[in-house]
């Protein structure tokens, strides 16, 4: 994509909530606070991935599956002919990145 590695490096952040009790909706707000501090930091969050937790997913979907990925986007072109693709996006158009073997294990 670029010469520049330091504009495109990966920087992963791990979050999990410790005692189990949290629901979706609870997780979500964990997650929400940690790509609001990110952003602080003047770095980008392109995607939220999961393990096969149910309430992971639940927090997956309320917030990566906000909208449509923009038409008007460079990049749409290039994903919109993929067949099975997911174009929902979150703010700042965050993609979900759900556990694969949970989702081969569906198809």
């Amino acid at each position: 994509m670029s010469e520049d590695h330091c504009l495109y490096s990966a920087l992963p952040a791990l979050v999990s909530g410790q005692c189990g009790r949290e629901t979706g909706h609870k997780h979500a707000a964990i997650i929400q606070t940690t790509i609001n501090g990110i952003a602080k930091s003047n770095l980008h969050t392109i995607s939220i991935t999961s393990d096969r937790e149910s309430r992971h997913g639940k927090a997956l979907v309320q917030l990566t599956f906000k909208k449509e990925l923009e038409v008007s986007l460079p990049i749409y072109p290039t994903l919109s002919v993929l067949l099975l693709m997911n174009l929902k996006v979150g703010d700042d158009d965050v993609t979900a990145d759900k556990d694969y073997k949970h989702i081969f294990k569906r198809c």
